[in-house]
């Protein structure tokens, strides 16, 4: 398990709050490994398997503030989703950085886990060995990145400038403009806070398969088997995503004609198609169309030709 604190060791150095490794990255996997293999009897043995690994890669805050603290509307607070000190960008004050000038990161939880559990029989019939074994994974991803859930403020000279602060250099200040309270009005430097989701998505995996290694003589052996797999495609535990889109569905914009194009020879249209929700109606709550069930067949040979001499061959189909 590790923790490690990245951060601006001069405190004199005015860009020090800017510094966007300002942050503790912390990375401490928990792992669970349980094995068991149990021998039934002189020709049988049966091994089972779990497994569980939780993979947490989270840049998380060094230090908490309480963002309402501050002089904002009560409606801005209402919809503040993260604590944290706001991002602001004070344009010509920010080190040609391109980011911030003061404020916190913004942080992510994203969390990689994984289960799996798997059993194997073999059995020992004459000259024949039958394995048999079932195979399940689940694999997915918990995040939630909250963006500039504290808001993020960009200061730019046009709103202290004569003429917009374009074509000069002298003409307005974004330090001025910081001091005013005073963000930036260009549609490219919006001033903005984030309204984010939690994501949590995973996928079902399922195998099988048995197999027969065929001693046939003391030369020669013969391996055969089917594997049989089946995944289910990508879930998220709230159906908080779209599974497809469908060119028929009609919404709002289905009010909107699209005039008719004489010269290109198109009639007028209706505005339709929008996407399709998991759970929603009869929409179903996985990404993807995945086969029901994936067929592998495999087989191999084994010859020995001499002493020192061994020919060996085989065909499968992997997915």
């Amino acid at each position: 398990p590790c923790a490690n604190f990245f951060g601006s060791a001069d405190q004199n150095d005015p860009n020090r709050f800017a510094d966007p490794n300002d942050y503790l990255l912390k990375r401490r996997p928990q792992i669970l490994a349980i094995n068991n293999t149990w021998v039934l009897s002189n020709t049988s043995v049966l091994a089972l398997r779990f497994g569980k690994t939780d993979f947490p890669d989270n840049n998380t805050l060094s230090a908490d503030f309480d963002p309402r603290s501050l002089p904002f509307s009560q409606t801005y607070k209402n919809q503040i989703q993260l604590n944290k000190f706001p991002q602001v960008r004070i344009r010509g004050y920010d080190a040609g950085q391109g980011t911030r000038t003061m404020g916190a990161i913004n942080p992510t939880e994203i969390d990689w886990v994984s289960t799996s559990a798997n059993a194997t029989l073999s059995k020992i019939v004459g000259s024949h060995t039958f394995k048999f074994g079932g195979d399940w994974r689940k694999m997915g991803i918990d995040t939630y990145i909250p963006g500039d859930g504290a808001g993020y403020f960009d200061f730019d000279k046009d709103m202290t400038s004569s003429n917009g602060g374009t074509g000069s250099t002298t003409d307005g200040n974004a330090f001025a403009a910081f001091l005013l309270g005073y963000p930036s009005s260009l549609s490219t430097r919006e001033t903005r806070l984030s309204v984010s989701t939690p994501l949590n998505v995973f996928t079902n995996y399922f195998g099988g398969y048995a197999q027969d290694d065929w001693r046939v003589n003391a030369k020669l052996t013969v391996n055969y088997g089917l594997r049989l797999e089946h995944e289910n495609g990508l879930s998220e535990t709230d159906n908080n995503f779209s599974v497809g889109f469908d060119p028929a569905l009609t919404s709002a914009l289905s009010t909107i004609t699209i005039p008719a194009d004489p010269l290109a020879g198109t009639p007028g249209k209706t505005v339709k198609g929008g996407l399709m929700y998991a759970g929603v109606g009869d929409n179903g709550t996985v990404q993807g169309d995945t086969p029901a069930v994936k067929w592998s067949p495999r087989v191999g040979v084994a010859y020995s030709m001499a002493d020192k001499i061994v020919v060996r061959g085989g065909y499968g189909i992997y997915w």
